[in-house]
């Protein structure tokens, strides 16, 4: 998502990208990808930092990103799964 970021996309398409289009893909965009009601209830909050951040692309080429995005907590059928940086 922070390489997506990184290229220009906004915030609201890359969430998207990565949550309700995955989620059509599959035919699942009323399980999961949603937060309606009756869906399944996984969410990954996370935080959008500023600084300097090397990313890498799948053939090793280097950019350095002025923002991330960091996961602070993870939500899988609305149970808590996991907190922190780590689960990144």
């Amino acid at each position: 998502m922070s390489k997506f970021l990184h290229l220009g996309m906004d915030l609201e398409s890359v969430v998207s990208l990565a949550t309700r289009a995955p989620a059509a893909i599959l035919g699942l965009q009323d399980r999961v990808g949603t937060l309606r009601p009756g869906a399944e209830g996984d969410v990954c909050l996370c935080k959008l930092e500023q600084g300097a951040f090397t990313l890498y692309d799948c053939a090793g080429q280097r950019e350095v990103a002025a923002q991330k995005l960091v996961v602070l907590q993870v939500v899988k059928g609305g149970q808590l799964v996991g907190m922190g940086p780590h689960i990144a």
